[in-house]
């Protein structure tokens, strides 16, 4: 008997729709994709639960012919390509005539069409892949097309789906990315009946920016427009203070499809470096027009990847692209410096000459601009991670005190005294108690601390051994283990913003938080969202005093999402970011007081060697070992 068989039609069907719609998104990419194709000026995506039960895509294009409808629905049929040599010069963003086929085959379609020579449109219902049922009906041009009840005849692929609001925040950031393509179209998107972004259609990157992420995000780009061998860059980089934890913003489009390439991050990484902070990435939305038979879209699935016949034109011209951007705003800046002190004003009201004070700040639009230029030419100090009692508070101008955050004696938790002079005094012998009385807490070890080297290791004596305490490490591990004591037990201590601080999120971190929010609040982060994808922060940690909020934040948030599946392991993460950003930096010159407060309480670790990284926290050489080195024993 044979065992090769040909499968039916419709597991065919269910087999290639599972190559095209992997989640809702995957099925709002593809209609807005069409519409786009279709010329349309003005598109609106709706949603409901996510898109699992219902999903709208409207557009005013060209419509369809009445007997274009039912075809539209047979695979491989497209009015895109007629012919294999049209695959070596695709411009339109759809060609493979798979996507209305593969959306039919998993849910139920609704599709209403009018041309605008027609005097009336037409309708058509699909369902799990049967044959079209085609009407006639009144519409406006353009067309329409409803899913529901998407995998309803798949339960296995239902499974994979997570959380609504998970899935909406996919599909947004979809429609986020073909708008930043398409700034000529104007783009509206719906989730649960409450409009969640709107873009004017009006041409101007700038101004689809500002719609989606915020005046001030795009208020903190700078354009760009560059061409070399025959590829042309246009579109906007993030200034040097404008950055992110991980890649999220940066977006890249070729010939108006959005799309990913190792050469891409790696070029722009190349324009900004030295100008940015380690483990930070900078933003961008470039978009990049290459001669289509120099590059091949048809080559994933969901066509988000591409290859190119020569990458290095593409490399340069992303390089070049964004550091002649990043250098022209830098030349530009100059220092104000007045030759003579203005004259006092006079007060208007008693004629007396008021006395000038100079501001504690610059103002709120020099900030960046001042911050970015005094780092250029003065030298950093070091960050200062203690913080001690002041003897008098801070106070503005007319001597009234400044409302301020608690001042903590040390970062350190559970002090524990030390002494205050290098020498280190032996402790005094215990006293003889009876049994009943005595405790079980080992007196602190005797340590002795010798001084930093390179304002980054601590070398001390302790119990005959020399110790190298890697301040960053022991401090972070020593924040990591109270945090998760506070966390499982007595609760985070946190700290109350004066002033709420707000953080713009992607989709995708979006959802992350609305996943975590529980998470995030038991860490200490006290966060809501408030307005489109913007999170205010009104309390954080303790041991974020005096921290970027807005760079912990966004890091914690990208940790969890390294783990979305596994609470527990989203909870450690949260923690270890937290511990992380907080710990004294490598290159922090201590007092001896804090490096003998730190040694001490590394010591007292209780079977931790590391740093929730991995990276060890002391290193031990015994005095036999050294004498061995030095030739005075054998």
């Amino acid at each position: 008997m044979a065992e090769i068989k040909k499968l039916s039609p419709a597991v065919a069907a269910l087999i290639a729709a599972g190559e095209v719609v992997e989640r809702p998104a995957s099925v709002i990419k593809e209609l807005v994709e069409n519409s786009i194709d279709a010329l349309a000026s003005h598109i609106t995506v709706e949603l409901r639960r996510g898109g699992i039960t219902y999903m709208r895509v409207t557009d005013n294009g060209k419509g369809m012919a009445e007997e274009d409808v039912p075809t539209a629905f047979l695979r491989h049929a497209t009015s895109k390509i007629e012919s294999g040599e049209d695959l070596e010069s695709i411009v339109t963003l759809g060609f493979r005539g798979e996507a209305l086929y593969s959306i039919a085959a998993v849910a139920n379609v609704e599709i209403i069409t009018k041309r605008r020579e027609d005097n009336w449109g037409v309708s058509a219902s699909v369902s799990g892949g049967s044959v079209p049922d085609v009407q006639p009906t009144g519409c406006p041009d353009g067309t329409s097309v409803i899913v529901r009840d998407l995998f309803f005849n798949t339960p296995a692929r239902m499974k994979f789906l997570k959380k609504d609001s998970v899935e909406a925040g996919y599909a947004e950031d979809i429609v986020r990315k073909i708008a930043l393509a398409r700034p000529d179209i104007s783009f509206r998107f719906i989730s649960n009946g409450k409009e969640i972004f709107f873009t004017p259609g009006d041409s101007k990157l700038e101004n689809a920016v500002a719609a989606l992420f915020g005046r001030d995000f795009a208020g903190a780009m700078l354009p760009v427009d560059y061409a070399q061998d025959g590829v042309r860059i246009t579109g906007l980089v993030g200034k040097s203070e404008l950055t992110r934890p991980n890649r999220t913003f940066q977006i890249f489009f070729v010939n108006g499809r959005c799309v990913m390439h190792k050469s891409f991050y790696v070029a722009l990484g190349e324009a900004y470096k030295g100008q940015i902070m380690v483990g930070r990435f900078p933003v961008c939305v470039l978009h990049l027009n290459v001669d289509p038979e120099l590059c091949d879209v048809n080559v994933h699935p969901a066509k988000a990847e591409i290859k190119f016949a020569n990458d290095k034109p593409v490399f340069d011209v992303i390089y070049w692209g964004a550091k002649n951007s990043l250098y022209a705003i830098r030349d530009t800046r100059t220092l104000q410096l007045e030759k003579t002190p203005p004259k006092p004003a006079e007060d208007s009201i008693t004629g007396e000459q008021t006395k000038l004070i100079p501001p504690t700040e610059p103002p709120v639009s020099k900030v960046a601009e001042s911050a970015t230029f005094a780092s250029r030419h003065v030298e950093k100090k070091p960050e200062n991670t203690f913080v001690y009692p002041q003897t008098t508070p801070p106070k503005e101008k007319n001597d009234i005190p400044v409302a301020a955050a608690p001042v903590r004696k040390s970062i350190l938790p559970d002090e524990i005294p030390a002494p205050h002079k290098q020498e280190a005094v032996k402790p005094e012998p215990a006293i003889e108690v009876a049994p009943e009385e005595k405790t079980e807490t080992p007196p602190p070890p005797f340590v002795r601390v010798l001084g930093q080297a390179f304002d980054t290791y601590i070398i001390a004596e302790s119990e005959g051994k020399l110790l190298l305490v890697d301040q960053h490490a022991a401090h972070e591990r020593i924040l990591f283990n109270s945090l998760m004591e506070g966390f499982h037990c007595r609760g985070i201590d946190c700290q109350l913003l004066l002033m709420p601080v707000s953080v713009q999120l992607s989709p995708s971190e979006m959802s992350v938080f609305e996943e975590n929010v529980d998470i995030l609040l038991k860490s200490g982060f006290d966060a809501e969202e408030f307005g489109s994808g913007i999170v205010k922060i009104s309390t954080v940690p303790t041991a974020l005093t005096g921290c970027d909020v807005s760079a912990a934040f966004l890091e914690v948030i990208d940790r969890l999402a390294t783990k979305r599946d596994l609470k527990t392991e989203a909870e450690t993460n949260a923690l270890h970011s937290i511990a992380c950003k907080a710990a004294m930096k490598a290159g922090k010159q201590l007092s001896i007081k804090e490096q003998e407060d730190l040694v001490q309480k590394a010591l007292q670790l209780d079977g931790i060697a590391t740093c929730p990284h991995g990276r060890p926290v002391i290193l031990s050489l015994t005095q036999k070992e050294i004498e061995k080195q030095f030739k005075r024993i054998v």
